[in-house]
């Protein structure tokens, strides 16, 4: 039995994924994505060496490596459902000086921690 004829363009593709790309736009790459690091740690509250264990969750990045600063995440409360923003101040804080767990994230605004706190007495 003979094996189907192979689309001419699944070979292009698999060419083209192959093909290495220059120096000069390795280069430009790298130059961006160190741009835009720098550009995220200036935003970001760094963090303190001492204080957090080195490699914790909550300062992985989506493509596994890790970062030594805090940024802003953005939640959805669970009891109002507003869209929020856990600043990188609130989370060193919390992570750093209120000794938070490095597994927790937050899950409610601030009213809605307030009127559970009051509700619960606490």
């Amino acid at each position: 039995m003979a094996a189907p004829p192979v689309d001419a363009a699944c070979q292009n593709v698999n060419v083209a994924r192959n093909r290495r790309k220059a120096r000069y736009v390795r280069e430009w790459e790298e130059q961006v994505a160190a741009a835009n690091l720098a550009a995220r740690r200036a935003k970001g509250a760094p963090v303190d060496p001492v204080k957090i264990p080195p490699y914790p969750d909550v300062l992985r990045d989506s493509d596994g490596s890790y970062r030594d600063f805090f940024e802003d995440i953005e939640f959805t409360c669970q009891d109002c459902g507003v869209e929020h923003v856990w600043t990188a101040a609130d989370q060193k804080w919390w992570f750093e000086d209120a000794g938070g767990s490095l597994y927790s994230r937050a899950v409610r605004c601030v009213t809605c921690r307030a009127a559970r706190r009051d509700a619960h007495g606490g």
